[in-house]
């Protein structure tokens, strides 16, 4: 039977765009938050192939301000530097002049179940000086396989985020009788055995040398420099957000691990949570020269007894991000891109506010949606995980603060 159509509802226009500052549904339009007129206005400027080529102040990124007559050089690259993409527009263009390709995108395109759309919902931290709960965003997102651009893009990322990880284990060599420290860890089978005095010491020392490393242009700097998403942010914006960001990733690779725990070997284990990268191999492989596969995996976080709420907090936050990621590598590498460019509550307004942080916080939820949803082959399956991963953000950044304050 056929579904009786329901009265289209306009959503309130209760958000601003970030193309123009005018009021703006929650809805995603192309990838980013703009108001109805932007979006025309790509969506022509996309789709006739218009190409901007004066602009009345020589460039100088003129203020795009309302519905007015704006330099539409301008406003169409401010349309890409808050996160709208070229490519999305094709999933919804109709051309008269085209029918049998209209036809044929239509044949071969499934469209999803208004309930799988309305399940789409996307939270998202909308930070400012006094609220950084998250919003929910409406987006609708086509049932399109996911392009070869992105599994191209996610290569990328991989390559970029082990040599990331590669870089912050190099770090941990210049801490002196740091091996010998880490081979007492990995015997023991369980960090928790062994956060003496010594260990605290090593951790936030480490902490030192790579932050230092990272804002003096040092390796872990190099590294950032290699993701693309990151090349458009504003230098104190960037040093600030990574800064904090950083020690959340660090976090959520202990919740991989955790995740892994029921991997039979230390190597499958750490293989699996994406961080067996080339430094930590051969450090492991000089410290267990012979027969290294017997080493046992490090076993998950368990709550000591007489837990804390904040020990209970801690453990049910890290346990549920490593149930959701386990040992799929991409999604992993996914959900570190996205935390890396989220800023934390208490960071400056600048930070919390940068539109080109929130253009690449955009494009990562969207990318793990569509990887998902590929991988799961549905669209409400793959929008409750990454709801339920981005949700969890907010969580690790307040464990990021409850781990930092034990050390």
């Amino acid at each position: 039977g056929h579904r009786k159509a329901s009265k289209w509802i306009p959503p309130p226009l209760n958000e601003t765009c970030r193309v123009c500052g005018t009021k703006a549904s929650r809805i995603v339009h192309y990838g980013a938050v703009v108001c109805y007129p932007c979006r025309a206005f790509f969506r022509r400027s996309v789709v006739n192939k218009k190409v901007f080529l004066s602009c009345p102040n020589n460039d100088a990124n003129c203020a795009i301000i309302g519905n007015k007559q704006n330099c539409k050089k301008c406003r169409f690259k401010k349309c890409f530097q808050v996160g709208m993409r070229r490519e999305m527009v094709g999933l919804y263009k109709h051309n008269s002049d085209q029918k049998s390709n209209k036809s044929a995108a239509l044949n071969s395109y499934k469209a999803p179940e208004k309930e799988e759309l309305d399940n789409f919902v996307v939270a998202k931290e909308k930070m400012d000086c006094n609220n950084s709960a998250p919003i929910e965003i409406d987006t609708y997102v086509p049932d399109l396989d996911i392009t070869h651009e992105e599994e191209f893009r996610i290569y990328e990322l991989l390559v970029r985020r082990e040599h990331l990880v590669d870089g912050m284990f190099g770090i941990s060599l210049q801490y002196p009788h740091f091996l010998d420290t880490w081979k007492k860890c990995i015997l023991s089978q369980n960090y928790q055995n062994i956060l003496t005095q010594e260990y605290k010491n090593f951790f936030n020392k480490k902490h030192e040398i790579l932050f230092h490393n990272f804002t003096s242009g040092g390796s872990i700097s190099q590294s950032i420099d290699m993701f693309d998403e990151f090349k458009n942010i504003d230098g104190a914006v960037k040093t600030e957000t990574l800064c904090f960001s950083l020690r959340v990733m660090q976090l959520c690779i202990r919740a991989f691990l955790g995740g892994n725990g029921d991997k039979q070997s230390f190597v499958e284990q750490h293989k699996s949570s994406g961080v067996f990268t080339k430094t930590f191999k051969e450090a492991f492989e000089k410290l267990f020269p012979n027969n290294n596969s017997s080493i046992k995996n490090l076993q998950s976080d368990v709550l000591q007894a007489d837990p804390s709420d904040e020990d209970i907090f801690l453990f049910n936050t890290l346990e549920s991000v490593g149930s959701l990621v386990k040992d799929d590598v991409k999604m992993g590498t996914l959900y570190c891109t996205l935390i890396l460019a989220t800023p934390g509550a208490a960071l400056s307004q600048a930070s919390r506010n940068n539109l080109s942080l929130k253009s690449v916080q955009n494009e990562m939820t969207l990318l793990l949606f569509r990887y998902l949803k590929n991988k799961l082959g549905s669209s409400s399956v793959a929008s409750d995980v990454t709801n339920r991963l981005v949700r969890l953000i907010r969580d690790l950044h307040l464990c990021r603060g409850i781990h930092v304050d034990r050390l």
